[in-house]
């Protein structure tokens, strides 16, 4: 793995055997590939940030997380936790850290961003310039962050627990944290563009409308899945992963090809995409089925590298496909990037 910075924890009440069968469903319903395993050793993740258990000596588990810098680190040891606190919460909140994070302290992957402009995209999105102290552990490897956006006018900011975790405030102090793409990223600058999508009830977007110069706003990232290593690739999503498939399009290859697959509700067909002679685009609207189409293309073309996100319905029934197809976690990725409301 190229990772270079790792901790680990103890945790005597946890069994090995039960846990590596925890792991090993949890990969499996997150599309994450198993680095290495045998009876003493189970890692999944990627090359950028894995995670995982070996026997601890005595008795329990030890726990490791490992990442290639320490937002990564901060991001993936949050996942793990916020896992175990759904499994053993009692246990969970006695976890205690080798590297020892400090109560009350910030967490390593969050900052404020100060807005320098808010502009019209296009039909379906406004378009947000936002400088950043620093955005060192920013890159193709990890294209997504959360944005933190209070909802009172004396907020609480996130800050770590004794256990590595991070504390979030509830009631009329909760934070909004919803998750977006960096479009562009001007490490030089200082700067990051996020393309927001328009929708009804978005928070971010309405904030976005009404944003000004200077006003701030937390950033908590880099985290998720970034850029493929694929020079053939199918691409499919709904507004949300615009974004993101134009990010990706603008890091392809001159030699690379693409066959792009974007729905739009609205029937909208001008967000802007980088021009790539290499790309096949299908604009889709309301009627269209993307998941069928997302189908055919990859029976069409098995060695393309398979992404595909959109609302959790359609990615449930993808994930189905990617199944029943055996397409390699390594060769695909499957994302949901919201879930439909229930009425």
């Amino acid at each position: 793995m190229s990772t270079s910075l790792e901790v680990f924890a103890d945790v005597a009440e946890l069994a090995y055997p039960a846990m590596r069968s925890v792991l090993l469903h949890e990969a499996e319903n997150h599309d994450l590939p198993v680095l290495s395993q045998d009876e003493d050793r189970i890692f999944v993740g990627t090359e950028e940030a894995a995670f995982g258990i070996t026997p601890a000596e005595g008795a329990g588990i030890r726990l490791h997380v490992s990442a290639r810098d320490k937002d990564m680190l901060t991001s993936v040891r949050e996942e793990v936790l916020s896992h175990l606190s759904h499994l053993v919460p009692d246990i969970a909140k006695t976890i205690r850290w080798s590297d020892a994070p400090v109560e009350g302290a910030r967490p390593a992957n969050f900052q404020f961003a100060t807005v320098v402009s808010s502009t019209e995209l296009c039909a379906d999105f406004l378009r947000l310039e936002l400088a950043v102290d620093t955005l060192e552990t920013y890159s193709d490897a990890s294209i997504h962050f959360r944005f933190v956006l209070p909802q009172c006018e004396d907020p609480e900011w996130p800050t770590l627990k004794a256990n590595g975790s991070i504390h979030w405030p509830s009631g009329d102090k909760v934070l909004h944290r919803p998750v977006y793409t960096v479009r562009y990223l001007d490490k030089e600058a200082g700067r990051i563009t996020v393309d927001v999508y328009r929708h009804d009830g978005g928070r971010i977007m309405e904030w976005t409308k009404a944003a000004q110069p200077g006003d701030s706003i937390g950033l908590l990232g880099p985290a998720g899945g970034g850029v493929p290593d694929s020079r053939d690739l199918i691409l499919c999503g709904d507004e949300t992963a615009f974004p993101a498939i134009a990010r990706i399009l603008q890091t392809l290859p001159e030699d690379g090809t693409a066959q792009v697959f974007l729905h739009a509700s609205s029937g909208a067909s001008d967000y802007p995409l980088p021009k790539h002679t290499g790309v096949s685009l299908t604009w889709l609207g309301a009627e269209d089925d993307l998941v069928t189409l997302a189908q055919e293309a990859y029976q069409q073309n098995r060695n393309r590298f398979f992404w595909f996100a959109a609302d959790a319905v359609r990615v449930t029934k993808i994930r189905a496909f990617a199944a029943a197809q055996d397409i390699p976690k390594e060769t695909r990725y499957l994302a949901t990037f919201w879930t439909p409301s229930a009425e």
